[in-house]
């Protein structure tokens, strides 16, 4: 086993966890929060809904199969730290090409392994999701709660405007895969390939490569794209996508939705759907620890 530095988290309740570091050296704050899938960690940690949040894992495990080029959900990591019982730090997968701890120090994220993940799930269970501080360098548990009980609110960040693209694009690559058909003739329109226009606030590339696979045109454009803007590309349709931050802060993009409903069809997924709610004048609310996982 390589060496490994102690770290410390500690959330703003003043609960402390320790644990061993595996990746990045140095000290955080963000909300932490946990996610029950039983696999798919490079896809979380790469997911931009994940943005300035610390993802505690209850799966006890990961790392196994390690990390690859084509798992991705974005070309770089925005998780702001991962906590886990335990990470592999030697993995085995034919198509592994590098190690979890190795990826994580690579794009400066901290991890910490060792944890005790199920009092940490519990407590955030019981009492929502809470601000929490990172350390690998010093064990001040007095520091650190400082640290996490003034870091800001997620509700108050909107950081969509940091992750969508500036320009528009056209995305072409699909999920190769015997299992992903393209849909029948018959529900294509005139018999040319449905234009699917996607308003990316933090899109996962898993799913602008399932629309390809599913026979769609696709046609990626910024979160502050003009509803005249988008109906020039005439689209058959429109999904507002997944990301982070609170909903409520995206005025603009909620107002370019209000005015294509009744347009043409529209869904949502994640941050989309809260978008297009209130946009349809309904109204939204933060979970006590929202869902993450896997069903």
């Amino acid at each position: 086993m390589a060496d490994q530095s102690r770290g410390m988290l500690v959330l703003e309740d003043g609960s402390v966890f320790c644990g061993h570091s595996m990746g990045a050296e140095g000290e955080w704050v963000g909300e932490v929060v946990f996610n029950t899938s039983m696999t798919g960690y490079q896809e979380i940690i790469t997911d931009p809904s994940y943005w300035g949040q610390m993802v505690v894992f209850t799966c006890p495990h990961i790392g196994n199969v390690g990390i690859n080029n084509e798992d991705a959900e974005s070309n770089t990591l925005f998780v702001r730290a991962v906590l886990a019982r335990k990470i592999c730090e030697m993995p085995a997968n034919w198509r592994s090409q590098q190690p979890l701890p190795v990826y994580l120090k690579e794009h400066g994220v901290p991890a910490l392994s060792g944890l005790d993940t199920r009092r940490l799930t519990l407590l955030l269970r019981e009492k929502g999701v809470m601000r929490g501080a990172l350390s690998t360098v010093r064990d001040d548990v007095a520091h650190l709660l400082e640290m996490a009980r003034t870091a800001p609110d997620m509700s108050a960040f909107f950081p969509v405007r940091e992750i969508s693209p500036t320009v528009g694009l056209t995305w072409t690559a699909r999920v190769e895969s015997r299992w992903i058909g393209y849909l029948p003739h018959d529900m294509l329109r005139n018999g040319c390939t449905p234009h699917v226009v996607v308003i990316d606030c933090g899109i996962k590339q898993n799913i602008l490569r399932h629309l390809v696979g599913l026979g769609a045109r696709v046609t990626v454009v910024p979160a502050d794209a003009a509803p005249g803007d988008i109906m020039a590309h005439r689209p058959d349709g429109v999904l507002v996508s997944n990301g982070p931050g609170n909903p409520e802060r995206a005025a603009e993009t909620v107002e370019t939705v209000r005015r294509l409903i009744g347009r043409l069809p529209l869904f949502g997924i994640c941050l989309g759907h809260q978008i297009i709610s209130l946009a349809a004048g309904g109204r939204i609310y933060k979970l006590p620890f929202g869902h993450h996982g896997g069903n």
